[in-house]
């Protein structure tokens, strides 16, 4: 069995020289077989005195010794687990009444299930585990529909820009949206369903021979001659730009760099570009960058106050690495819609507050549990509806709002806008099969240093919530 406990470094309590908001995890391991444990030799002196305060590993292999199985589970029955106790830890107070208690208990198998890499979350409290675990019986992001079913996304290698010619071949008619999703469709033998892949479109350092280092000055003052350059700062959370840029490029350098970037990664089966149709790869007019799509900051905190930042940007403008798009290989625009709400919930931000630290990576989003219970469903559309009234805010977003069916402008009133977005978590939390005292718990638990911060919405989102129920 192992044992985990995950500590803050608050003030240093940890270790002095360490970067106070870094989590350090201790892991207590027991062996299963019945033979002697193996010695381990004395590494020197000691910098840690134990005359008078008992060892945090002695603390937690005490303590792990009669753990109760969490998640519904009462007793141990002997299989492989990993007891996780509630954290992360502020000070050695607060671990001491931490350990004092008793550990979840998680079946290896479903702890396996839960990322790429055995990460641990942090659950501050025995009802956090019960909320989180309830999310888990999601289907994850990356098991969504595909040729290969059930095979994990890795994210889109970034390849050097080139100055080769983009391919020649004729656009198709339609809007840009409609030629994406039309083609996309040719490929064959897929499951039904939706599927979107992370993809890095420009490298700010390796690429920036291709920008004008301007901060916008030029898109903004030539719009159409130039188009700005994102980056994670451009966009918030419904605020597809604000105004900040890193560069300014012009249109055909960046398309000529993009479509030798997608013809090449076509060739390559690790990337996204890989699982598009010939057709759709080969017709420069289809490039990702000439549609909105849904672009994700990489840069993130748990502690940051969201954790999640994502929005549908708009056409004619190119992203650097701090803001991956998603690439949709699968689907209509009413399941980028779909993904984009549940993305952009403090549902699901509570949930990655528990996983992420520092960067919010492929893997992170890979493992994040996506509830969609398909076409048709009142609630799922309702989440399609809001989102997509959201997202569209101006002009540059007709075409896609037009194929989610939505109208232009429709939420940019403020007080519209903040009802539609707790009417957003209350369908969320239905879709994840929630209940109002899972709500409290989220909204009680998102702030840990302050608990009555999220309160007003908290009862917004459940007057919402009870009507769906």
């Amino acid at each position: 069995r192992v044992t985990i406990s995950t500590l803050i470094n608050h003030k240093g309590w940890v270790f002095e020289d360490v970067h106070n908001s870094y989590t350090v995890v201790l892991a207590a391991f027991r062996r299963r077989s019945a033979s002697p444990p193996a010695s381990i030799p004395s590494s020197g002196h000691s910098t840690m005195s134990t005359a008078v305060t008992p060892s945090l590993s002695s603390l937690l292999a005490g303590a792990a010794r009669t753990p109760s199985r969490g998640g519904g589970f009462e007793s141990d029955t002997g299989e492989p687990c990993v007891a996780i106790y509630p954290g992360p830890a502020n000070s050695l107070q607060r671990f001491r009444e931490v350990v004092d208690g008793k550990p979840e208990l998680i079946p290896t198998i479903d702890f396996g299930s839960w990322s790429d890499n055995c990460a641990f979350p942090q659950l501050p409290s025995r009802s956090s585990f019960r909320v989180f675990l309830k999310m888990r019986k999601t289907p994850s992001f990356g098991d969504s529909a595909f040729p290969r079913r059930g095979a994990r996304l890795e994210s889109d290698a970034r390849a050097e820009p080139s100055r080769a010619e983009p391919s020649r071949a004729e656009p198709s008619t339609g809007t840009r949206t409609q030629r994406h999703q039309r083609q996309a469709s040719v490929q064959t033998g897929h499951q039904p369903g939706w599927n979107a892949r992370l993809v890095w479109e420009f490298d700010a350092g390796k690429d920036k021979w291709l920008f004008a280092r301007d901060a916008g000055e030029r898109a903004v003052s030539q719009v159409g001659t130039y188009w700005p350059v994102y980056t994670g700062k451009s966009f918030n959370l419904w605020e597809a730009d604000t105004g900040v840029y890193s560069a300014s490029v012009e249109p055909s350098v960046a398309c000529e760099a993009l479509q030798r970037k997608r013809v090449n990664g076509h060739r390559n089966s690790k990337s996204a570009f890989s699982r598009m149709p010939s057709e759709w790869v080969s017709d420069p007019s289809t490039l990702p960058c000439r549609a909105p799509r849904i672009a994700i900051r990489d840069t993130t905190n748990s502690t940051n106050t969201r954790t999640i930042i994502c929005v549908l940007v708009p056409q004619d403008v190119v992203i650097t690495h701090q803001a991956p798009y998603l690439l949709r290989i699968l689907g209509t625009a009413r399941d980028e819609a779909l993904l984009l709400g549940v993305l952009s919930s403090m549902i699901l931000d509570w949930y990655a507050r528990r996983v992420v630290e520092l960067h919010l990576t492929a893997s992170h989003l890979n493992n994040f549990p996506i509830p969609d219970p398909g076409e048709g469903h009142p609630v799922r559309d309702r989440v399609v509806e809001i989102a997509g009234r959201l997202a569209a805010v101006d002009d540059r977003f007709t075409e896609w709002a037009a194929e989610v069916g939505v109208p232009v402008g429709s939420a940019n009133d403020e007080a519209t806008k903040q009802d539609l977005i707790h009417e957003l978590d209350a369908c969320v939390a239905h879709l994840y099969g929630l209940d109002e005292d899972d709500l409290k718990v989220i909204y009680t638990t998102f702030d840990e240093k302050r608990p009555d911060r999220y309160l007003d919405r908290l009862a917004a989102v459940i007057e919402h919530f009870r009507r769906l129920t």
